[in-house]
């Protein structure tokens, strides 16, 4: 089974603050965007998968997914830095 990861929606979070609570690893913190504080998830990888995040929030704004967290999913999603994009048409990796 692959790891799960919390999604958080942004256009859904209220800001309260209870997943950043709950979560033991402290992988919540909140970040401005659009005028208003949300919380965001940092260091995915280190998720334990608890799910308390999800249970905590009132609001129903995180969901736990897998499909993230799989290592295909994860390898499509990095897009490798070329020098090209700088004018020195070699990779930077």
């Amino acid at each position: 089974m692959p790891h799960q990861v919390p999604i958080i929606d942004a256009t859904r979070c209220s800001g309260c603050g209870r997943c950043i609570a709950a979560c033991h690893l402290n992988l919540f913190a909140f970040e401005t965007q659009a005028w208003r504080k949300v919380s965001v998830l940092h260091s995915s990888e280190r998720c334990s998968a608890c799910n308390k995040c999800e249970a905590r929030c009132p609001i129903g704004a995180i969901r736990m997914d897998a499909r993230l967290a799989s290592p295909a999913n994860l390898q499509r999603r990095i897009t490798p830095v070329t020098a090209s994009a700088y004018g020195l048409g070699q990779s930077i990796s």
